[in-house]
């Protein structure tokens, strides 16, 4: 298995070291076991102990211990608690029975530099080594561990704290049965049931383990939504510190749960005595502390006032082996034994912290590979040796081992190769540093991650009281808000992404596909497809709206919603553009020249649009702005020009340059023929998408959780609206007229032939009667004299001329008189010369296309009804006069007479509004229309 490279900054102190490290070996000697057990010498193994033992190794006297103290009188209570583990295994029949154990010392350099050669020597040069006890700093042993690790050498680390050591991935191989400072998950345990919310976290930033600690803490605090008020830093090793303002820092923000990571003896105690006369020490706060904050010149046991300071501080500690534990006294008699006999290797009458941590590394080490062999008999102390099983020997072989430690008994290794011993919380008071021990409040089980806090005794906080205080002022957790496919918001705009697009390929696939048609080949197909692809560039817009906000995100909605939009407007200005050109040219024009135009000036608009679209990208400043909405966040686009940069007013001129030219085009083509006339499209498209861009704008002002989707539907209604107003009735017409009414059509004449089959026909009278009724109804229409129209009751119908209707009818009782007979012919159509503009409209609710229409215009009288009819190009309206139907005349001050027609009361409502030359032929035709409306109420 190959394992991670070294880290940079590893590597770098590697070579740096090595250039300056000892010409001689490390290698101090090989020291074979001894045991009274002669099975023992049938096999041997050998375990490397990593300690500066030049430092301490050929010392002899008190006084040449007493000069290099502490660290000389550290180092050889490190190597006599390891040298004790293998003396009790070497005399132990049940561990290795058939092997002994000896020690390798080797010498570790007390600076990291020089480390990688110890390493390299003992992995690549002593091959009967097959494991490693040893090392004691934090940052050398980064090094030893991680090459150990690459050798795939068991490590066992007895003193290092440092939180990193805890990467499985990076030593694999190596574990501790020290705690690791892995402190957030247990702080965190601790302030859930607490209801703590808001910390605030400071540390010594030239401590290692300080550093490491609080990065635990950070990561640990995110993982269960603690929020961090402020996170600050000091550099412990300087002489001048001013802790008042990460203090007044944590007084703005109203911090009352802060962490403190440090060491012991370190000028963190002055941080926490000027938190005290600030009044950051008080009933309203607490304090946690990854190491008790004694002044750096405190003995470490005793009374002293300055401790005061710190009572009532939380600290978290490892469990130890109670004192009253067998095997603790047992092993501790040993050792005071030991120390009688020879008080210069042994040093100390007790276990502490040095020679525990070797004591326990060793024995952890050897029940682990004993245990090993045990679990797999066809392995043997030989192939252990001679390190053929070393693949299997990472830190999860050394989890479970038995070995009854002193720092926990039996001792465990958890998920993270650390100490499996619970944590328990105190409050500090004067029994810790005076007595050594404390009653604790609380404890996890690092193995389960179970919190138990006990009220027997509670904690008790600065002040003496032991109810947690409020974590600040009432407050509202935010919850941050992502539109993710996992939300009904990203998956609403999934569902509009999906249903526009369809929109815009299935407007595609029917254009080519009735491109020939008369209503479709007038729209322009060519202009008509940029037009489309510019509603796929704004319809897939939404699709970046979806999941996580981003710079990128940002300026692509930007660039596809933009072009999306000159892409589906700038065909429709062109195009009217050219439709006035023709309409008002005294000459004949040539119409391949004006398409060609018409295609440039498309071109034209977009890479003008494109233009402007790179010059912001490169010029403007997009960034992200968080928005607070409730109890919700979330981050919108924001993007604004350096000083004399115009980028985004130029983009936005433009846009709304191109959008006016529709209402000015609208204008202009207003009296335009309504075969061609577009403006009521045009109207409706520029107030729509005024309104959405307006909206668009204003929304932001007002940030709700929500403002993203009604951003995205907004954009999804403007894109609809304008395919609607475009091609919604073409559309219909086409499908209508060529699909539905050929269908039924067709489906009429099969019943019709199938019934006359039955009946001995052929059905070819049918058909001709069809066709004969078809043209004398068009001879109809076309029929100008109205005197030859058989209206009954018409009255003497005069026409002086081609653009005035006279009508004479005769009065009775001061009214016209009714038509006469009530027999009619089943239809008259009869064409009224004097009306020479003609404005229709359908219906009062008609807003999204043509709504009015030009035709020529007719009485008809069928079934005892008379109809308004308007016989246009394309087709023929009619509209029924009833009882309800409303005519106005009205004169305007230019001197046009209008009449209006109108009828809103049932479900047939009409407008029809019918302008005259003078009021002369404006008046007969009231008459007429009175006449057979009194005529229709006679007969009712």
């Amino acid at each position: 298995m190959q394992w991670p490279m070294l880290p940079r900054w590893l590597v770098i102190v590697n070579l740096v070291g090595s250039a300056f490290a000892q010409p001689e070996s490390p290698v101090i000697g090989l020291f074979p076991g001894t045991s009274t057990i002669t099975a023992k010498a049938k096999n041997n193994i050998t375990i490397a102990v990593l300690l500066p033992y030049r430092s301490f190794w050929n010392l002899s006297t008190k006084a040449e211990y007493d000069a290099c103290a502490p660290s000389c009188v550290w180092f050889r209570q490190m190597d006599s608690g390891a040298e004790l583990a293998v003396q009790q295994v070497n005399s132990n029949p049940n561990i290795f029975p058939d092997t002994m154990i000896n020690i390798l010392r080797v010498q570790m350099p007390t600076i990291p530099g020089g480390v990688a050669p110890v390493a390299l020597e003992i992995a690549q040069n002593q091959k009967t080594v097959v494991a490693v006890v040893g090392d004691f700093a934090d940052l050398s042993t980064a090094i030893s561990g991680s090459v150990m690790s690459q050798y795939q050498i068991p490590m066992c680390g007895g003193t290092q704290n440092l939180p990193a050591l805890s990467d499985r991935g990076n030593y694999p191989y190596f574990f501790r049965v020290t705690f690791s400072n892995r402190w957030g998950d247990d702080i965190a345990a601790v302030l859930k049931p607490w209801k703590v919310r808001r910390v605030a976290i400071v540390y010594d930033a030239d401590d290692i383990e300080s550093t490491g600690a609080c990065l635990d803490v950070k990561r640990a605090m995110f993982s269960n939504n603690i929020i961090i008020l402020s996170q600050r830093n000091y550099h412990g090793n300087h002489e001048d510190l001013d802790f008042s303002d990460i203090l007044n820092e944590f007084k703005r923000v109203d911090a009352r749960y802060v962490i403190l990571c440090t060491q012991a003896w370190s000028n963190a105690y002055y941080l926490s005595e000027l938190a005290r006369k600030l009044g950051l020490m008080s009933p309203n706060h607490v304090w946690f502390s990854t190491q008790p904050p004694y002044p750096p010149d405190y003995s470490g046991s005793g009374p002293d006032p300055r401790l005061d300071n710190i009572i009532g501080m939380i600290y978290p500690l490892p469990m130890a082996v109670p004192k009253t534990d067998p095997d603790l006294i047992a092993v501790t008699s040993t050792w005071n034994e030991l120390h009688a006999a020879n008080p210069l290797k042994y040093q100390i009458q007790r276990f502490t912290w040095t020679n525990s941590g070797f004591y326990d590394c060793m024995g952890t080490m050897l029940y682990g590979l004993d245990q090993f062999l045990k679990k797999n008999p066809t392995y043997t102390p030989a192939m252990l040796g001679a390190r053929q099983l070393q693949s299997q020997l990472n830190y999860t072989a050394f989890a479970n081992t038995g070995f009854k430690g002193t720092l926990m008994n039996p001792m465990r290794i958890d998920k993270y190769g650390d100490v499996g011993a619970k944590t328990i919380f105190i409050s500090l008071n004067q029994s810790f540093w005076e007595d050594g021990s404390q009653p604790w409040f609380g404890e996890i089980d690092k193995l389960t991650g179970i919190y138990t806090q006990f009220t027997n005794p509670p904690p008790v906080f600065f002040g003496g009281s032991s109810i947690p205080p409020a974590d600040g002022p009432p407050m509202t957790i935010m919850t941050w808000s992502s539109n993710g496919l996992s939300s009904s918001s990203g998956q609403t705009m999934l569902a509009l992404t999906i249903i526009g697009l369809i929109i815009s390929v299935a407007t595609i696939a029917f254009l080519i596909k009735y491109q020939n048609e008369k209503i479709v080949k007038m729209a322009s197909v060519p202009e008509c497809l940029v037009t489309l692809t510019g509603s796929l560039l704004t319809y897939t817009s939404i699709l970046f709206y979806i999941g996580d906000v981003t710079l990128s995100h940002c300026k692509t909605r930007i660039w596809l919603l933009l072009l999306g939009y000159m892409f589906m407007i700038i065909p429709v200005v062109t195009k009217n553009a050219r439709l006035y050109t023709i309409l008002n040219s005294k000459k004949r024009l040539d119409g391949k020249f004006l398409t060609l135009m018409n295609r440039i000036g498309i071109a034209a608009a977009v890479l003008g649009q494109t233009g402007l679209l790179v010059y912001w990208s490169m010029r403007s400043e997009t960034y992200l702005k968080t928005v607070i909405a409730d109890e919700f966040m979330f981050d919108v686009c924001k993007s604004k020009d350096p000083a004399g940069e115009l980028t985004i007013p130029l983009l936005t001129a433009f846009t709304t340059l191109v959008h006016i030219s529709l209402p000015v085009l609208a204008f202009l083509l207003r009296n335009a023929d309504p075969i061609y006339n577009e403006s009521p499209a045009l109207i409706t498209i520029c107030v729509a998408i005024g309104a959405i861009a307006a909206l668009l704008q204003i929304f932001p002002a007002n940030g709700r959780k929500t403002l993203d989707l009604m951003q995205v539907v907004l954009i999804w209604i403007g894109t609809t609206l304008v395919l609607t107003v475009l091609f919604g009735k073409k559309l219909y017409e086409v499908i209508y007229d060529r699909v539905i009414e050929k269908g039924l059509l067709r489906k009429q004449l099969k019943s019709s032939s199938a019934t006359e089959s039955k009946n001995g026909t052929n059905g070819s009278g049918r058909v001709d009667s069809m066709n004969e009724g078809q043209s004398s109804i068009a001879a109809a229409v076309k029929t100008t004299n109205i005197s030859k129209s058989g209206i009954p009751g018409a009255g003497s119908i005069k026409q002086s001329s081609a653009s005035e209707l006279k009508v004479v009818r005769p009065i009775q009782g001061g009214k016209a008189a009714a038509p006469t007979g009530k027999k009619h012919k089943t239809c008259h159509s009869v064409q009224i010369p004097g009306i020479h503009v003609l404005k229709a409209k359908p219906s009062q609710f008609q807003l999204l296309w043509d709504p009015w229409i030009h035709g020529v215009f007719y009485f008809s009288n069928l079934h005892n009804r008379t109809w308004i009819s308007i016989a246009t190009l394309d087709k023929v309206y009619s509209f029924r006069i009833e009882s309800s139907v409303q005519i106005k005349h009205t004169e305007h001050e230019n001197g046009k007479h209008e009449v209006t027609i109108y009828e809103y009361l049932t479900k047939n409502n009409f407008k029809a509004i019918l302008e005259f030359e003078n009021g002369q032929s404006a008046s007969a035709f009231v008459a007429e229309c009175e006449s057979r409306k009194q005529y229709m109420l006679s007969i009712e």
